[in-house]
Protein backbone atom coordinates (compact mmCIF):
# COMPACT_ATOMS: atom_id res chain seq x y z
CA UNK A 1 0.00 0.00 0.00
CA UNK A 2 1.51 3.53 -0.72
CA UNK A 3 2.89 6.01 2.15
CA UNK A 4 0.42 8.73 3.21
CA UNK A 5 1.78 12.07 2.46
CA UNK A 6 1.67 12.80 6.42
CA UNK A 7 4.28 10.07 7.26
CA UNK A 8 7.42 9.46 6.03
CA UNK A 9 9.75 6.70 5.97
CA UNK A 10 12.99 6.93 7.03
CA UNK A 11 15.13 3.51 7.36
CA UNK A 12 12.65 1.92 9.85
CA UNK A 13 10.68 4.60 11.19
CA UNK A 14 7.61 6.32 9.99
CA UNK A 15 7.51 9.95 11.27
CA UNK A 16 4.36 11.71 11.43
CA UNK A 17 4.44 15.27 10.11
CA UNK A 18 2.76 18.09 11.62
CA UNK A 19 -1.39 16.91 12.11
CA UNK A 20 -4.00 19.24 12.20
CA UNK A 21 -6.67 16.87 12.51
CA UNK A 22 -7.31 13.44 12.72
CA UNK A 23 -5.90 10.88 10.38
CA UNK A 24 -6.14 7.04 9.83
CA UNK A 25 -4.22 5.08 7.71
CA UNK A 26 -4.28 1.23 6.72
CA UNK A 27 -1.85 -1.08 5.23
CA UNK A 28 -2.41 -5.28 4.03
CA UNK A 29 1.15 -6.31 5.17
CA UNK A 30 2.28 -10.03 5.83
CA UNK A 31 5.47 -9.52 7.48
CA UNK A 32 6.84 -13.22 9.57
CA UNK A 33 5.85 -13.55 13.44
CA UNK A 34 9.35 -11.78 14.17
CA UNK A 35 8.57 -8.92 12.56
CA UNK A 36 5.30 -7.82 15.08
CA UNK A 37 6.85 -5.55 16.97
CA UNK A 38 7.29 -1.47 16.91
CA UNK A 39 8.57 1.23 18.93
CA UNK A 40 6.16 4.06 19.35
CA UNK A 41 8.87 7.58 20.56
CA UNK A 42 8.51 10.90 21.47
CA UNK A 43 11.95 12.69 21.28
CA UNK A 44 11.07 15.51 22.83
CA UNK A 45 10.01 14.03 26.04
CA UNK A 46 12.58 10.99 25.47
CA UNK A 47 9.34 8.51 26.29
CA UNK A 48 8.70 5.54 23.84
CA UNK A 49 6.87 1.95 24.47
CA UNK A 50 7.70 -0.49 22.64
CA UNK A 51 5.00 -3.14 21.42
CA UNK A 52 5.44 -6.68 20.33
CA UNK A 53 3.29 -9.48 19.69
CA UNK A 54 3.41 -13.66 19.12
CA UNK A 55 1.28 -13.83 16.03
CA UNK A 56 1.47 -13.04 12.15
CA UNK A 57 0.51 -10.11 11.06
CA UNK A 58 -2.59 -9.53 8.49
CA UNK A 59 -3.30 -5.81 9.17
CA UNK A 60 -1.57 -2.89 10.45
CA UNK A 61 -3.15 0.78 11.23
CA UNK A 62 -2.02 4.31 12.21
CA UNK A 63 -4.73 6.24 13.53
CA UNK A 64 -2.95 9.73 14.83
CA UNK A 65 -4.27 12.79 15.90
CA UNK A 66 -3.04 16.35 17.58
CA UNK A 67 -2.56 15.11 20.32
CA UNK A 68 -1.91 11.51 19.87
CA UNK A 69 -0.69 8.61 17.94
CA UNK A 70 -1.63 5.06 17.96
CA UNK A 71 -0.49 2.24 16.04
CA UNK A 72 -2.93 -0.73 15.88
CA UNK A 73 -1.70 -4.62 14.53
CA UNK A 74 -4.18 -7.04 13.59
CA UNK A 75 -4.07 -10.77 13.98
CA UNK A 76 -6.61 -13.00 11.43
CA UNK A 77 -7.87 -16.35 12.78
CA UNK A 78 -10.01 -19.44 11.40
CA UNK A 79 -11.28 -20.93 14.81
CA UNK A 80 -13.66 -23.84 14.94
CA UNK A 81 -16.58 -23.73 17.43
CA UNK A 82 -15.27 -24.93 20.72
CA UNK A 83 -11.81 -24.61 19.91
CA UNK A 84 -9.17 -22.14 21.50
CA UNK A 85 -6.48 -20.03 20.31
CA UNK A 86 -3.72 -17.96 22.60
CA UNK A 87 -1.53 -15.05 21.60
CA UNK A 88 0.02 -12.63 23.34
CA UNK A 89 0.71 -8.61 22.86
CA UNK A 90 3.16 -7.18 24.98
CA UNK A 91 3.85 -3.49 26.15
CA UNK A 92 7.18 -1.70 27.89
CA UNK A 93 6.61 2.02 28.43
CA UNK A 94 9.85 3.71 29.32
CA UNK A 95 10.78 7.62 30.03
CA UNK A 96 14.56 8.28 29.71
CA UNK A 97 16.14 10.42 32.69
Amino acid sequence: DPMPRWLTRDGKSLRPGPITHPLYQTWTITPPNAANRLTVANDQTHQRVEIDGDFPVERFTIYTDPDGLCPEVFGKWSIAPGASRQWSRTYRFHVAP
